[in-house]
């Protein structure tokens, strides 16, 4: 955050009209919370910015749709199997590239000086309803399993995924499980002007055979 905010410092004193900040979607600013260590800066750098009086706009972006692969794994029309420590908690998802349209059009508008916008869908949706949809697309039977973490991280580990990023799919697991990011939102909509890709079809697009 002492980059972020020496960037933000500079663009004052060189009277940078205003700042776009892509932050992260959540329910609250919780220290305990497992995302704690990614969003300490960024709650850091919006508090700052509100102080700066330099006009603003926060994208709080939902969780990337581009990344449910990661989590489940590519191939999991074979394994059948999603397996995360996301229990039942809800997440809010959003598209990349559709973020970016979103950003355009805010660049390319007035009057959103001040505000703050939770980027994602009116739709927040579940690890297990993923497995759900997936079963409906593909046609074969797709489980969930919500393991124990340290569970997670064992099996994790014999299949030599790197501690660097077992420990950041378990923490963002977890923090899904919480419902961190179940935060249903109609700003994405409205900055797109249409309907931001669901979840169902995103999964369709990437996994239909």
């Amino acid at each position: 955050s002492v980059q972020h905010i020496n960037a933000i410092n500079a663009a004052n004193e060189t009277g940078v009209k205003q700042i776009i900040y892509t932050s992260f979607i959540r329910q609250k600013d919780d220290p305990t919370s497992a995302l704690w260590f990614i969003a300490k800066d960024h709650v850091e750098t919006e508090k700052h910015l509100e102080l700066t009086g330099i006009p603003y706009t926060l994208f709080k972006n939902g969780f990337y749709l581009d990344m449910i692969p990661d989590f489940i794994g590519p191939n999991v029309l074979e394994t059948q199997t999603i397996f995360l420590p996301a229990g039942d908690g809800k997440v809010n998802f959003a598209l990349r590239n559709e973020i970016a349209e979103a950003l355009a059009n805010v660049l390319t508008s007035e009057g959103h000086e001040n505000k703050s916008y939770n980027i994602g869908g009116d739709t927040t949706v579940s690890f297990r309803e993923i497995a759900d949809y997936l079963t409906e697309i593909s046609g074969k039977k797709i489980s969930y399993i919500s393991p124990e973490v340290e569970v997670y991280k064992f099996e994790m580990a014999k299949h030599n995924v790197p501690e660097m990023y077992i420990n950041m799919f378990a923490a963002f697991a977890i923090a899904f499980s919480e419902n961190a990011m179940n935060v249903p939102s109609k700003d994405f909509a409205n900055l797109l002007g249409r309907d931001a890709t669901d979840v169902k079809t995103f999964l369709t697009k990437t996994f239909h055979k």
